[in-house]
């Protein structure tokens, strides 16, 4: 049976990334692995956020969920506020607010989709 892996919980710090001012990639992430990823970036500004997940077992397979995208409010006591959005083997848009609160993201895929490549584009709302 196949296990997914999660990060780590968040000890320290990320960095803190300041948002374009228009749509540009941030960040790209591929693994061969079960595994969640946290994106170690920081932001602290609202945006507007494409995110593609791409699978070749996916593909192969015409699966069409891949998991799910959290944004995740950092410095708040106890256990970290989550939004969570349901992604697709497509791209995905959303608008995140920062609420006051710095936040990152974190990728939860399906525990079968064993590889898969990420990829964000971002800019400041």
């Amino acid at each position: 049976m196949r296990r997914l892996l999660y990060p780590e919980p968040l000890i320290g710090t990320l960095h803190a990334f300041t948002l374009p001012a228009s749509m540009e990639p941030i960040y790209q992430f591929g693994t061969a692995l079960a595994m969640a990823h946290r994106v170690p970036l920081l932001f602290k500004s609202s945006m507007k956020l494409t995110v593609r997940v791409s699978s070749v077992i996916g593909e192969e397979k015409n699966w069409l969920k891949a998991g799910y995208l959290a944004q995740v409010l950092d410095g708040l006591p106890g256990e970290p506020k989550k939004e969570v959005q349901q992604l697709y083997l497509d791209e995905g848009f959303f608008e995140l607010e920062d609420a006051g609160y710095p936040f990152y993201l974190e990728f939860w895929p399906y525990r079968w989709l064993t590889d898969y490549f990420l990829e964000l584009w971002a800019q400041q709302l």
